[in-house]
């Protein structure tokens, strides 16, 4: 991820990792920064998808730093890749 240059212009890594996979029930990954060598920092967040009601499913982010401006543009991030998906799943019905 590079930031813009009117922010500062800095490079960042993010890494997702599946951490735990119940298949039908529920989905959690593990986000974190990495180093330009893909080495993992502290965690950023951990999102848990879990079946909700009939055809609908909960989703949970659980923030483990802050980082003031950057947490409005990582949750923007993440609502356009949840677009995305939700695109290709419904085209695909």
């Amino acid at each position: 991820m590079i930031v813009p240059k009117g922010f500062g212009g800095s490079i960042h890594f993010n890494l997702w990792a599946n951490s735990k996979i119940e298949f039908h029930i529920s989905i959690e990954y593990i986000q974190s920064f990495a180093d330009k060598n893909g080495v993992r920092q502290k965690p950023t967040a951990v999102v848990t998808f879990n079946a909700s009601e009939e055809n609908k499913t909960e989703m949970t982010v659980t923030e483990y730093a802050n980082f003031g401006q950057i947490k409005h543009f990582a949750k923007l991030g993440l609502e356009q890749s949840l677009n995305k998906v939700m695109s290709i799943i419904t085209t695909n019905k």
